[in-house]
Order: C-alpha cells, then sequence, then structure tokens
C-alpha cells in the first residue's frame, strides 16, 4: 500500500517567511500577556488565601474567647441552668447543680433522663411536679414559673427556688429542647418574711399606740364639749380655750402620722363615691377664710361653673389634699394674700378638676425644691422659726394626688410666694347618690330607747354618755366584757357601743360571746365598734367578728347622730330640725361677696367666740376688730345678739377687758344651751 502521509506545505518565498515570523512574535506577546495575567491572579489568590487563613484565624480566636466567656459565665452564675433535650434527657448543666447533686463530673448524668435525675434531687413528688410543668411550658410555648422549697442534702436544710421552664425552638419553629433554670430565692424570701413580720409589728404597734393615745384625746376633747365654762374667769376660760386647740392639733398629728404609716405600708385605701364638689370647696373656703383674716391676710377664692354638680371620687381625700395645701398657704404667709380657684382643666385629652393656691408667702428657694415633699421636714428653719407642724402634710399631700392619678405642680419664687396646683381626674357623679347622712336632721330618742356603753376608761364612758345624752338618751355603761354580756342578759338593749381593746375580755370576744347566746334577739342586736384604732383594715375586722357598725374615737358627733339613726328601732326616734356638723368640719355658708358668715350651729359659734377671745387677749387688733364685725353682723338672734354689738362696741373702743367679759357671758349662755340639747 502507497504512503499516502503528505509533507507540509514548503515556504518558498522569503516574504512568505517574514509574514510567518511576525505572525509568531504577536503570539508570543499575546502568551507573556496570559502569563503576567495569570502571575497576577496567582498573587491576588494567594493574598485572598492568606487574608482568609488570617480571618479564619481570628474568627476562630474569638469565637473561643466567646465560648471561654460563656462557659466561665455559665459555670460561675449563682443560678442553676439545665438544658433538656427534645426527648427530655440531659444534655447540659452547670457545675452548680452538680454540686447540689454531689456528683463530680456532667458525664455521669449525660443523656438521663430528667425524672430520673430529679428523683434523686428533690424527690418523685418534686419530679412529677416538674414534668407537669414542662408540659404545660411545652403547650403553652412560654416559660413557666413556679417555686419549690427543696431538702436538696436530706438533712432538713430546705431551701426555696424560683424555677423557670422554657421550650426552644429552633429555626423551623419545632421544639428542640427545654431550658430550666433553678434560683435560689431563700434569703430573699426570708427577708421578705422578716420585713412583713416587722411590717405587721409596725401594724400592730400603730394599732396599739393610736388606742392608747387616741383614747384620752378622745376624753380630752369629748369632756371639753362637754364643760361648763360658766363658772371660770376669763383667764381660765383662755386657758381651757388653749386646751382644747392643742388638742385638736395633737390629734391632728396623731392622724398625720398614721396615714404616712398606711401610705409607707401600702395601705392606705381610697373609698369612692359621689359628692357635692361645690359644697366641699366652700366649706374649705370658708373655714380658711377666717383663719387668713385672723392674721390679716387677704383672702379670695373663684370657682368654675363649669364643673359638674357632683363628682365621683374619695371625699375625705379630696378635702384632706384641699385643706393641706391651702393651711401650707396661710401658714407660710405672713403678710398679702392667699388666694383659691377650682376650676375644669384639660390636658392630655383627660379632664382634671385644677386646685390651685396662690400666696405671697415667703416663697421656696430652687434648691430647696426636692425636699420640698420630704417628710418631717421643713425647709428655711430660721425664717420658719416658730411654726408648729410635723413635716408629714405635703409629703401625704402628694401620696394622695399620686394614688388618685392627679398631678401636684409647684411654682416659687423666694421672697415672693408660691402657687401649688393639683390635677385630680375629673369624674362626674350622680347627685342622687351623694349620701346625706351627715346632714341629717338630730336624732332625738325617747325615752324608752335603752342603749349600753361597754368601756374600761370612765372618762371615756362619761363622754359617750354626755354625746348621748344631748340625744335624750340616758345610757348604761359596762367597764369590761364579762360585765357587757351580763348586762346584755339582763336587759334587752336597742344598741351596743363596745370598745375594742379592753383588758381580759377584748370587744371582739365579748361580741362573739353575746351573738352565742340561744335566742334571735342576741343574734340582731346592734352591735356597734366604739375604738381608738384608725388602722386601716379596723372597720373589717370589727364586721367580721360579728359588730355591726364602727364608730372611732374622738367621736364626731355627725358620725354618733348617723349610727343612731340608722340602727336605733324607729319606733322609738324623732328628728328635730336642726343638723348636727362634723366638730372640726362645721361650714359656715359665706355669701360671694364675703359680707356675712352665718354659723351653723352653737358648736362652731362658740369656736369663733373663742377665736375672738383669743385676739383680745394677745390685743391683736385689726383681727379682733374684723371678727367681731362679723359676728355682730351674722348672728340676728334677739336673745344674744345685743351682746354682740356690745362685743363689738368694746372692740372698736380698745375696751379688750369688757369685751371678754361679755365674750364669757355668751359663751355661758351657749355652753348651757348645749347641755340642755
Amino acid at each position: 500500500m502507497a504512503n499516502t502521509q503528505q509533507s507540509p506545505p514548503q515556504l518558498t518565498t522569503l516574504e512568505e517567511l517574514e509574514a510567518e515570523n511576525a505572525n509568531l512574535r504577536v503570539e508570543i506577546k499575546r502568551l507573556n500577556r496570559q502569563i503576567k495575567s495569570m502571575n497576577f491572579t496567582m498573587e491576588q489568590n494567594k493574598n485572598a488565601y492568606v487574608a482568609r487563613s488570617r480571618v479564619s484565624a481570628t474568627v476562630l480566636a474569638e469565637k473561643s474567647r466567646q465560648e471561654k466567656y460563656l462557659n466561665l459565665l455559665l459555670e460561675n452564675s449563682p443560678d442553676t441552668i439545665i438544658l433538656l433535650d427534645r426527648n427530655g434527657c440531659f444534655a447540659y448543666c452547670t457545675a452548680a447543680f452538680l454540686n447540689l447533686l454531689n456528683v463530680s463530673n456532667f458525664g455521669l448524668i449525660d443523656g438521663a433522663k430528667f425524672t430520673e435525675v430529679f428523683n434523686d434531687f428533690g424527690g418523685t413528688d418534686f419530679s412529677k411536679r416538674v414534668g407537669c410543668t414542662l408540659k404545660r411550658a411545652l403547650e403553652s410555648r412560654k416559660t413557666i414559673r413556679d417555686e419549690e422549697t427543696i431538702d436538696v442534702d436530706g438533712k432538713g436544710s430546705r431551701r426555696i427556688y424560683a424555677i423557670h421552664i422554657t421550650p426552644m425552638f429552633d429555626e423551623a419553629n419545632t421544639f428542640d429542647g427545654t431550658m430550666v433554670l433553678f434560683h435560689d430565692t431563700t434569703d430573699a424570701v426570708l427577708a421578705k418574711r422578716q420585713a412583713e413580720d416587722a411590717n405587721s409589728a409596725k401594724s400592730r404597734f400603730l394599732a396599739s399606740m393610736s388606742h392608747e393615745i387616741r383614747t384620752p384625746m378622745n376624753a380630752i376633747i369629748g369632756m371639753s364639749d362637754l364643760m361648763r365654762v360658766d363658772n371660770l374667769d376669763n383667764l381660765q376660760q383662755r386657758y381651757f380655750a388653749d386646751i382644747k386647740k392643742m388638742a385638736k392639733a395633737l390629734l391632728q398629728i396623731i392622724n398625720d402620722i398614721l396615714d404616712f404609716s398606711k401610705i409607707e405600708a401600702g395601705k392606705l385605701e381610697l373609698i369612692p363615691a359621689d359628692f357635692h364638689l361645690a359644697e366641699l370647696y366652700d366649706n374649705i373656703c370658708s373655714m380658711s377664710k377666717f383663719t387668713a383674716n385672723a392674721k390679716e391676710l387677704e383672702f379670695s377664692s373663684s370657682i368654675d361653673a363649669s364643673l359638674p354638680a357632683a363628682v365621683y371620687g374619695d371625699a375625705v381625700r379630696f378635702r384632706q389634699i384641699f385643706t393641706n395645701i391651702t393651711n401650707n398657704a396661710i401658714k407660710y404667709t405672713r403678710k398679702g394674700s392667699v388666694s383659691l380657684a377650682l376650676r375644669r382643666h384639660a390636658q392630655g385629652g383627660r379632664e382634671y378638676i385644677e386646685f390651685s393656691v396662690k400666696d405671697t408667702g415667703i416663697g421656696i428657694k430652687q434648691e430647696d425644691m426636692p425636699k420640698l415633699f420630704e417628710v418631717f421636714s421643713q425647709l428655711d428653719l430660721k425664717k420658719n422659726k416658730g411654726i408648729v407642724g410635723t413635716g408629714l402634710g405635703l409629703s401625704i399631700t402628694k401620696n394622695l394626688v399620686s394614688m388618685m392619678g392627679g398631678e401636684l405642680k409647684v411654682e416659687s419664687e423666694y421672697g415672693k410666694g408660691s402657687v401649688f396646683t393639683v390635677l385630680l381626674p375629673l369624674i362626674e357623679g350622680d347627685p342622687d347618690n351623694i349620701d346625706r347622712s351627715n346632714e341629717l336632721a338630730r336624732v332625738m330618742a325617747k325615752d324608752d330607747a335603752t342603749v349600753l356603753v361597754v368601756d374600761d376608761n370612765h372618762i371615756n364612758i362619761t363622754v359617750a354618755l354626755g354625746l348621748l345624752a344631748t340625744h335624750n338618751i340616758s345610757g348604761n355603761a359596762a367597764d369590761s366584757g364579762e360585765q357587757a354580756i351580763e348586762k346584755v342578759k339582763g336587759k334587752q338593749y336597742d344598741i351596743v357601743f363596745m370598745d375594742h381593746m379592753m383588758p381580759g375580755m377584748d370587744g371582739i370576744e365579748a361580741t362573739k360571746r353575746i351573738r352565742g347566746i340561744k335566742g334571735e334577739f342576741y343574734k340582731r342586736l346592734p352591735i356597734i365598734a366604739l375604738t381608738a384604732n384608725a388602722v386601716t383594715g379596723a372597720r373589717d375586722t370589727f364586721i367580721e367578728s360579728g359588730m355591726n357598725d364602727f364608730i372611732s374615737k374622738p367621736i364626731e358627733p355627725a358620725q354618733l347622730n348617723s349610727v343612731l339613726a340608722k340602727w336605733l328601732p324607729p319606733e322609738k326616734i324623732m328628728f328635730v330640725n336642726d343638723t348636727v356638723k362634723p366638730t372640726a368640719d362645721a361650714a359656715q355658708d359665706v355669701c360671694d361677696d364675703g359680707a356675712a358668715l352665718a354659723f351653723l350651729d352653737n358648736a362652731m359659734l362658740i369656736d369663733k367666740l373663742e377665736t375672738l377671745n383669743d385676739a383680745c387677749f394677745y390685743g391683736i387688733d385689726g383681727n379682733a376688730a374684723k371678727m367681731a364685725a362679723q359676728l355682730e353682723d351674722s348672728v340676728d338672734d334677739e336673745r344674744i345678739g345685743g351682746y354682740f354689738q356690745e362685743i363689738s362696741r368694746f372692740v372698736r373702743e380698745l375696751e379688750y377687758e369688757k369685751a371678754t367679759e361679755k365674750i364669757a357671758e355668751v359663751l355661758a349662755i351657749l355652753k348651757k344651751e348645749q347641755q340642755k340639747m
């Protein structure tokens, strides 16, 4: 077979050789460029590799560092942390749990079912409870918190643990295990219990001291109201008036301390009801006007006509807030004026009652503002020398405002005066629901009404019987729980007023014994707690023990009148036209132009006469003249009207001794009338 392989074409000409050579040089250049590009790429890849290696090393180092600190965090955590897998087997636990188990290393429990481990740790019942909690946590997909007391060493040294059980889910939201955290709360719980025990002891102390202090205060104030003064000379009457005033001041201090203690313990209660805001405001203005005038201060007030006729809230605490701020302004204002304003105020989409008091008093330094509401403190002691107070009023006021969801603001310029503004939520009330029990006509009992007063303090019995006598009730007395039971067995009483704290058998036990006597009468007999215990919750305790109602000492005439109207048999009472007003809060109706004061009862008139008597005694010319003129204009009773004309004339002529003699005569008449009521 012939060879068919052909030889490459032969270049026969010089031109062809040169052309081929040129092509080869171009190809060589192209290849050189490719080689350079490849070398550059390789260098870049080399650098990238080195960089990646360095980054990886850094990441690994950081990861190792984080893992190290995470392990340190877990192993040094005071809490016990356990991780269970989806089957409830141990996947991890901190050293704290191993120490509690007295296990040397995790490998001994790694993969063990939690029930086996918890049986040894807290017992089978504990293990079952944890299992139920695990199930609840998984079903709710939320953390569940329980509390367990565990005898961890089996020797009776029980510890209290807060146990948090949290189900864990992976990226696909599939259950992947459980975290169990044990937090030892033993010390905190014991500290809380100790604090609660201390607070309970404090409450018991306050209850006891309230009773011990208020009991003699009840006697002092009550006997003062009942005492004749027509047989005292002028100086003795002044001393007697001072005793009454200081007794009331001391009672206010006691009440402030009790209120502050209740607030501090979180036990002060708000008792909301419908009430007339305008009436409360007028009452405060009337009392404040007289006090301000006694210091020769100008006094003005205004009220927004757009405010509703009735509002819903705690009227007692409203009064306390308004009175505290107003009295504070008058107390710290030596000259100038005090003005009150009550308005409707809108803020943040809500409506408020705005109560503001502006004064021209000493003012407050800016650096003293933070201390303004501190307890037991008085600012600028040099300027305030001689001003009496506990330093609790503003602190109590601020807390009350906060409890009501309101706001208390202060603006002041030192040496020029202050403006205190209170904002309280405005909730409209129903005028038809307003309790008028304190405005009842006076209850007068018929001769067959029977009342028993039980008290181990004979002075308190005298006061109570004296107040009952003003309602035409000649009551009986018992000085112990045992004697009360015997008297109740021997006579059917309409009401029993039962003191709480008595030696031997106290009022609660005596009430239970009376309720236990056979017969329906003893189940229905009205038993009224008569006590000086003013601590929150006392009323509930008395009601739960079988008593029907509650009166605190010192006895308020209006409260006694209300109780008699409520619990005396209807056929044994009648009502007379005059109303009974609270001793401390009896209102004075003041005309809009401030022209005349109409005193509503003898008690208020006596109080104003005693104030005028003091002004005459101390020679306070302007005050005495103003008060005498007000009394002369306001009293049109023919029996005593002439006396006030003479008193006013003597005061204008600066004949204070003659004025006080006439005042003593009027006081004697009024006191004698009170004793006949």
